[in-house]
Formats: structure tokens, sequence, C-alpha cells
């Protein structure tokens, strides 16, 4: 008895998930457009979202690549942080970036890879 109480109300959650798709009004008449047009959609979604990634990735990389200073500044910070090991990484950073000697240390570092 218990099972057939199961079985029902399996068959009700089935009946609720079609009628979630069902559009009467809908010209084409095929069962279930709604669903396969939502399905379309999301996987345009998805391929929109990806092409702004690798948009996004290249706008960056090529930033990246015109402002080499950009590089050298983030690898004289981390070698500062991990050398010094502050307690408060975010006053430290705000100590490293603010100070005014900032671009002679970079350009220094710079022309030392070279």
């Amino acid at each position: 008895m218990e099972e057939k109480a199961e079985q029902k109300g399996m068959e009700q959650a089935s009946a609720q998930e079609r009628d979630m798709f069902y559009n009467p009004h809908d010209i084409t008449g095929v069962k279930g457009m709604l669903e396969a047009q939502s399905k379309e959609l999301d996987r345009k979604k998805v391929r929109a979202c990806m092409q702004r990634q690798l948009e996004l990735k290249i706008e960056n990389e090529l930033y990246i690549r015109a402002h080499p200073e950009l590089k050298t500044m983030i690898s004289l910070f981390l070698k500062k942080v991990l050398d010094e090991q502050p307690k408060n990484v975010l006053q430290f950073a705000g100590s490293f970036f603010d100070r005014p000697s900032l671009k002679d240390v970079v350009t220094e570092a710079m022309q030392a890879q070279q």
C-alpha cells in the first residue's frame, strides 16, 4: 500500500514538471517546445559568457604585456611580503604601494632584469 502511495506521489511530481513547461497558447503545438527553447537560450547564454571571458583574458593579457612594470611591481611586492611576513598584510600593502619611491624601485628592478 505504501508503494502505491509513493508511486502516485512520483506520478504527480512528474505531471507537475510537465505542466511547468506546458503552454496552452503555443502556436507550434509541439509539446515541450518551451523546455527546448529554454535549454537553447541557456546554451546561448553559456556561449556568450564563455566568449566574454575569453575576450577579458585577451584584454588583460594585452594590458599586462603593454605594462611590464605591473609584473615587476607585483613580483617585488610578493618577494617583500614573503621575506618580511607581516602580521597585517593589508597595512603592509598600503605602505608598500603608497610610498613615494615606488616608481624608482620598480624602474631599478626592471633595469636589473635586462
